[in-house]
């Protein structure tokens, strides 16, 4: 997962997120199924991130 906090906008740090659980790269393109709650939630905090490490400023918090 993606997070950013007062970056040069040309860089991206990785962050261990130990409250979900690790989800397999596959499991986003299945079609059988919608994406989990685990992939809900880490898509819709992803446009927030980067704008955040994009203008260099933190997250919010939700």
């Amino acid at each position: 997962f993606l997070t950013a906090t007062r970056l040069d906008p040309a860089s991206m740090v990785t962050l261990e997120l130990h409250e979900l659980p690790p989800i397999s790269l596959y499991s986003y393109h299945a079609r059988s199924s919608p994406p989990g709650l685990q992939a809900t939630r880490m898509l819709a905090m992803l446009p927030g991130v980067l704008h955040a490490a994009l203008s260099g400023q933190p997250p919010r918090r939700a």
